[in-house]
């Protein structure tokens, strides 16, 4: 398969400067509407969710809905809330991970596979809480050889594939060194939220280890020297599994 590309506006000259990657020419999808569709019952307390969290690996064919996605990007790595430093005269931005030196070095993609919204390669933009439409196109067969998962997990069935890349140079002009420590922790928090949520949503969600980091920088516009891909997580609807040895009574 031919990889489009899509050239966001902060190269790797100003990834240090810019907080936040951005695709000026795409397509949005504002997601602040969908985020006052909270669903909330007992199934949804924290400990329960906490206690219920699994790896789903097989999934039903599900369309996943603006509400879901909204959820799952703004309370993972969103903006949760500001403050303004009088000594520097700049407003703070924070987010629902702990980010060394509050640089949040990281930035989230997600392909959609089955969705209300066209397939293809979205970026999530949290200081305007929009999906940035960058690559509209069906990946999937191109993501079944280049992320090692099936047939352990069912790719083809998923509503949705996230990514998560890191800007290094955000923490690294900083903290040196040490600073790569810094930006793994976060892509550990950020990983968790994201599967506490798909779980708050009654979702599946799996973590997966092994990929062709080149191949899907690609089909980021990462160029996986400034900015690469840390981690990927596979969410759908789980399939129920049915056990012969169970009568109904």
């Amino acid at each position: 398969m031919k990889v489009s590309k899509v050239s966001p506006i902060n190269t790797s000259t100003n990834a240090r400067a810019n907080r936040y990657k951005v695709f000026p020419t795409s397509k949005e999808y504002d997601l602040k509407p969908y985020l006052k569709e909270m669903p909330g019952s007992e199934k949804t307390n924290l400990f329960n969710i906490l206690a219920k969290r699994r790896s789903g690996r097989a999934y039903s064919p599900y369309s996943i809905s603006l509400n879901e996605l909204a959820l799952l990007c703004h309370y993972s790595y969103g903006i949760s809330g500001e403050d303004f430093n009088k000594e520097s005269e700049a407003t703070l931005r924070f987010r629902t991970v702990p980010s060394a030196g509050a640089l949040y070095p990281l930035e989230l993609y997600v392909y959609l596979n089955t969705s209300v919204l066209p397939k293809g390669i979205y970026h999530y933009s949290p200081n305007k809480s929009v999906l940035e439409f960058i690559k509209e196109e069906d990946y999937m067969e191109y993501l079944r050889e280049n992320l090692v998962a099936e047939p352990f997990v069912d790719l083809q069935h998923c509503s949705c594939v996230f990514f998560i890349t890191s800007f290094f140079e955000r923490v690294l002009i900083k903290y040196g060194d040490r600073g790569y420590r810094f930006i793994l922790q976060e892509v550990g928090f950020l990983t968790q939220n994201i599967s506490l949520l798909a779980e708050f949503l009654e979702l599946g969600s799996c973590v997966l280890g092994s990929y062709v980091d080149d191949n899907i920088n690609q089909i980021l516009s990462a160029d996986g020297t400034f900015e690469t891909v840390q981690n990927v997580i596979v969410i759908g609807k789980n399939k129920e599994v049915q056990d012969d040895n169970v009568t109904s009574k």
